[in-house]
């Protein structure tokens, strides 16, 4: 088997894990919270002044796609790297659980209203029925997207095109938070500062990396005999 294809397979059950962890984070704790009473309302005039853009719903959405081909490219880099990057991950989905559950927040108030019934107004709709204005503070959304930057940034093997594209998409993805009216200003800053205080700490914390490094690859050796 190509080193390449075992490679790409030992990632599989991590990935699997962070997106299950992101569902149980989020749909969760909304499951949990069945109104908005009791949260505190984040939202600035300076927010209130961003218009409502329909056609950044699909950034929004291609958030997924960046998403995991950003992680699939730091399982390219290697193993240490990429469960540095899962490390911080785990940490910081459990940093906004936290949040979520003790220190709740919504911008109740600024959503758009749906004003065609074109594709665009269409998959908004479907995303302010699907997720309800809470859980905004910090935004899984954005340290996601910065914590994907990361796994590119300074990788001096990836193509310096494909480097400076994932930043700019990056930024597009902040954007399209604010221009759905999903998330909030300083949702935005809080999530860059969350991904890169997780990503130093995943560092930095080795017994903690090194667990989960562990773990995952004792998996992988149950579940696929060739790694």
């Amino acid at each position: 088997m190509k080193p390449e294809k075992i490679r790409l397979k030992y990632c599989i059950i991590p990935l699997a894990f962070a997106g299950l962890q992101n569902a149980m984070t989020f749909m969760g704790t909304m499951w949990l919270r069945s109104d908005t009473a009791g949260i505190t309302n984040i939202t600035t005039d300076f927010d209130r002044m961003i218009p409502a853009v329909p056609q950044f719903v699909y950034i929004y959405l291609g958030f997924f796609v960046f998403w995991i081909i950003s992680f699939l490219l730091a399982a390219r880099t290697g193993p240490k790297f990429f469960y540095r990057i899962i490390a911080a991950y785990i940490l910081a989905d459990a940093v906004c659980l936290l949040f979520y559950i003790f220190f709740p927040t919504t911008n109740m108030g600024d959503r758009a209203e749906i004003e065609g019934d074109s594709l665009s107004w269409l998959l908004l709709s479907f995303i302010y029925f699907a997720s309800r204005p809470t859980n905004l503070f910090p935004s899984t959304h954005c340290f996601v997207t910065w914590l994907s930057y990361i796994c590119v940034r300074g990788q001096k093997h990836i193509n310096k095109s494909l480097r400076v594209s994932s930043l700019v998409i990056a930024i597009l993805i902040f954007l399209s938070t604010l221009f759905t009216k999903q998330h909030v200003f300083i949702d935005i800053p809080a999530g860059i500062l969350l991904a890169e205080g997780t990503y130093i700490l995943s560092g930095r914390w080795q017994k903690f990396t090194g667990f989960v490094e562990k773990i995952f690859t004792n998996i992988n050796k149950r579940v696929f005999k060739d790694l």
